[in-house]
């Protein structure tokens, strides 16, 4: 199990508490928001070498994509 991995996991958690829309919204913005987890971890690809950046941002876009769908089936 990888890090990623387990903010996926924490991320469906926190969707799944989420009483609200508003509530959903915050966990939205805690993970995939402009400061958020994925998004800050985005960021710092810049500082790795050219190789690991294609590899780390591979994974960290896969579970991005992840939380968007566990986020949009949360929704319906």
């Amino acid at each position: 199990m990888t890090d990623l991995d387990q903010l996926v996991r924490d991320a469906e958690q926190a969707f799944s508490q989420a009483a609200t829309p508003a509530d959903l919204d915050n966990v939205k913005a805690r993970w995939i928001g402009k400061s958020g987890v994925i998004t800050e971890r985005l960021k710092a690809l810049g500082q790795l070498d050219p190789e690991a950046r294609k590899a780390v941002g591979a994974e960290i876009n896969r579970a991005k994509e992840q939380i968007e769908q566990l986020l949009q089936s949360r929704r319906e």
